[in-house]
């Protein structure tokens, strides 16, 4: 059973429902001719601007995931890994 836009199960499905504040950094790789439209894409990361997560949507050109595109998308993923994440200190493990 399919839930139709704009019903209460369509909403409790979508991600965007759930923005706020205490969510993560976001990263979001999406093709311009993707099955899912680039439009809810944007919507998601208007979204967590609104609520001030720190974000990037990286559109690569193509469809079907942009596979011909990927390689692009890794210096892009990588620097928004380490913008978000260099500042995490490594713990030292605990031995038993």
């Amino acid at each position: 059973m399919q839930a139709e836009p704009g019903s209460p199960r369509y909403a409790a499905a979508s991600p965007i429902t759930y923005v706020d504040r205490t969510d993560p950094p976001t990263l979001l790789v999406n093709s311009t001719h993707e099955i899912v439209p680039i439009e809810q894409a944007l919507e998601l990361a208007h979204k967590l601007e609104k609520a001030r997560v720190p974000n990037r949507l990286l559109e690569l050109p193509g469809s079907r995931h942009a596979t011909a595109s990927e390689e692009s998308a890794w210096p892009a993923t990588l620097r928004f890994l380490q913008r978000h994440l260099n500042h995490w200190q490594r713990r030292p493990s605990l031995e038993c």
